[in-house]
């Protein structure tokens, strides 16, 4: 099972690439320039926060061992939530600005393939890890 969501996984994130270079292969230049201004707008936050994140990840599966498990899981659930976050962000600001609605709906279609494809693979290996976890209880 865990190898396929894993595989399932590789191959949204294939199709998601695919539709976004579609996507994009369909702004004029200067749709293209206005894509990259808002990219460069991005502030800092969610990158901090994954920081935060997987450093406090780290910390406890170094100083807590017995935590690891539950601290995966956590800290996988927050970086789908603060992906999802991101990505509805990132689509009103790129609906503000004008974007065609073609393209911000295939943006959409990207990232959920993408964040689709995560939460399976993320979700199957939190349970193989609490298997993993519970063989070595019993």
């Amino acid at each position: 099972m865990l190898i396929a969501s894993a595989v399932l996984f590789v191959i949204l994130i294939v199709i998601a690439t695919r539709i976004a270079r579609t996507a994009l292969q369909e702004l004029t230049p200067e749709q293209k320039v206005l894509l990259v201004d808002i990219a460069a707008q991005t502030p800092m936050y969610g990158f901090s926060l994954l920081v935060i994140l997987v450093a406090a990840w780290v910390a406890v599966c170094y100083f807590m061992p017995a935590q690891a498990v539950i601290a995966t899981v956590i800290c996988m659930a927050a970086i789908l939530l603060l992906s999802g976050v991101g990505a509805l962000v990132s689509f009103r600001k790129m609906k503000l600005a004008g974007l065609p609605e073609n393209f911000l709906n295939k943006y959409l279609l990207s990232r959920a393939l993408r964040l689709t494809g995560a939460c399976i693979f993320f979700s199957v290996m939190c349970m193989w890890l609490i298997q993993q976890m519970a063989r070595q209880v019993y």
